[in-house]
């Protein structure tokens, strides 16, 4: 995912978000990437690829430089478009994808006015929910798999609990660190105080899953985390904004 330099929109108008995919689907083809899932929004997108042979760097370089020299063609202007380079994290279980698959479908809920998830035109979604002819380079068998219809899949997204049988911690505080931090050298030592936080806030229920996923070595160490965190976020806001982000997204 990447979003706009100061959180500035990215996408203006029909025709750039058709020239963004355009690129997407041509870098598909050129450094062999398969694309998954995608949601454009005003001012950041989410890409759900698979990487068989690398080339993930060239896949998104070739993207943004491609979309910004377009981007400051059409309206006069120079410099840099995007915050800064692509934030990626890396999937490695079957369910891990399809709770990530099914974040990328849900971010249109925040849209104003409201807009139908299957109607938004700018989401792959609309492929999925609906039999219809997808852009060639936009493979949707992976996620279709397991739900072995469309309308299974429509509900598996739209329903508030999703299905989902284990929530993703490591994945929801990389993805809150990603989204509402913008400074590159804050967020390698960020993401583990707010995982931290998230057993002061998070339901009693999840916290034995947290605390498994940080392995503390001993209690004494886990106190000692405890303690930092709290000191930190004392004078960081933004832990908490952070943390309750993360829990969002595990929901």
């Amino acid at each position: 995912m990447n979003r706009g330099a100061a959180r500035q929109p990215i996408f203006y108008t029909k025709h750039d978000a058709r020239q963004f995919l355009a690129l997407v689907g041509e870098a598909s083809d050129r450094f062999v990437i398969e694309v998954h899932a995608y949601c454009l929004m005003t001012n950041h997108y989410h890409l759900l690829v698979r990487c068989p042979t690398g080339g993930l760097s060239d896949f998104m370089h070739f993207v943004a430089s491609h979309y910004v020299r377009y981007f400051n063609s059409r309206v006069g202007r120079d410099g840099p478009m995007f915050r800064g380079r692509f934030h990626a994290i890396r999937l490695d279980t079957s369910d891990y994808i399809h709770h990530v698959g099914r974040y990328i479908h849900r971010n249109p809920i925040d849209v104003r006015p409201p807009v139908a998830l299957e109607e938004y035109e700018w989401s792959s979604f609309r492929y999925y929910s609906r039999d219809r002819a997808n852009p060639r380079w936009l493979r949707v068998d992976t996620l279709l798999g397991e739900h072995r219809t469309r309308a299974n899949y429509r509900r598996f997204v739209e329903a508030d609990a999703g299905g989902v049988t284990d929530k993703h911690w490591d994945w929801a505080v990389k993805t809150a660190v990603g989204e509402l931090v913008d400074d590159p050298s804050l967020r390698t030592n960020l993401g583990r105080t707010v995982a931290v936080a998230l057993l002061d806030v998070v339901d009693p229920l999840d916290r034995p899953s947290i605390e498994r996923w940080l392995d503390f070595p001993t209690s004494g160490a886990r106190a000692q985390a405890l303690k930092r965190m709290r000191e930190r976020r004392a004078v960081s806001p933004l832990i908490a904004e952070v943390s309750a982000r993360a829990i969002a997204l595990a929901a």
